[in-house]
This record gives C-alpha cells, structure tokens and sequence, in this order.
C-alpha cells in the first residue's frame, strides 16, 4: 500500500476502513492499496480517500516515539487478490527476542542511496532483547530504544534491516 504524501509512505489495512502507518507521515490526502510499484498504475490497485488522521497522542517526532497514526478511509475497501486487511496480533504484549518478523516498504536500499525503491521490498528481521540493543556493543543508548519501540535486525553476516534505510 502507497501513501500519497511528498514521499512516499507505507501501510498496512487493518480493517476496511482503517490504515496504521507512520506518524510522520503528515498529510496524506489518498491511499492506493495493492500496489508493488511506484512508478506507474497497477491494474490490482485501488485508490481511496483518507478522511481523518489520529496520530499517536504521545507521537514525539525528535526521539521517535510512538510514530503511529491510523487513517481512516472514506469508504471501506473491497477485500481482493492484491488487498487484504492484516489482523493485528495482541497488542498487550512486546514481541519476544529472537521473533522473525516480515518489516517491507520503499525506502532507501543502502546508506548511500539517494532514491527510494521504485518497488516493494521486504526482509526478514529478528526482534532483539532492548538491553542488548542498548548495549555499548550495539547503539550504546544513541539513540536508546524505549519500550515504545521494537529492536531488530539482522542477527546473521548478511545485514538486513531498517533502520535509517526505509521508513516504514
């Protein structure tokens, strides 16, 4: 799913009528479901309006904090092949260190990258404990990791993740 902004955002239908995306992801006029590439209309996608947007009440954009917003659409969308709502798991629990989680976007592909992708990418990341993380070893507190977010990364040679490479 594309978010129209002045970049492109992802995010993920967890109900027909709602989006969870980014907080920072500001202003937001239309969500086109279904899509894989940016670059050109797809015959599989669907374009809705957004309504309203609720950002986290306690979002803090300079440490990164609860970057959440859900965005509900004008109109429920039709479950299809290419779109479907993504049921949320219990939301009263962390993920445990060592979960495989799925993270995808279009963000950058390297550090020195100077465009998003123009397609879909996704990878496999596994959730690391936040003392771990926080660790002099890792992030070494900078910046530290809260238990509003979710450590994880690649835990094997290649490297694979997220972080300052694609916002999601």
């Amino acid at each position: 799913m594309a978010l129209m902004h002045p970049t492109y955002c992802g995010g993920t239908l967890i109900h027909p009528k709602w989006v969870l995306t980014a907080a920072h992801c500001k202003n937001i006029k239309k969500v086109i479901l279904g899509v894989h590439s940016i670059k050109g209309k797809e015959k599989a996608s669907r374009q809705v309006r957004k309504v309203k947007s609720f950002p986290h009440p306690s979002y803090d954009a300079t440490k990164f904090i609860n970057d959440l917003m859900l965005l509900k659409l004008d109109k429920p969308v039709m479950r299809t092949k290419t779109v479907k709502c993504l049921p949320l798991g219990d939301t009263n629990k962390y993920p445990a260190a060592g979960t495989s989680c799925l993270v995808a976007g279009w963000g950058k592909t390297s550090n020195n990258a100077t465009t998003p992708s123009d397609v879909l990418r996704s990878v496999h990341v596994t959730v690391i404990d936040r003392k771990t993380c926080n660790s002099p070893k890792n992030y070494n507190g900078k910046p530290v990791i809260t238990s509003s977010q979710i450590c994880a990364g690649s835990v094997v040679e290649e490297v694979a993740d997220t972080c300052g490479v694609s916002a999601f």
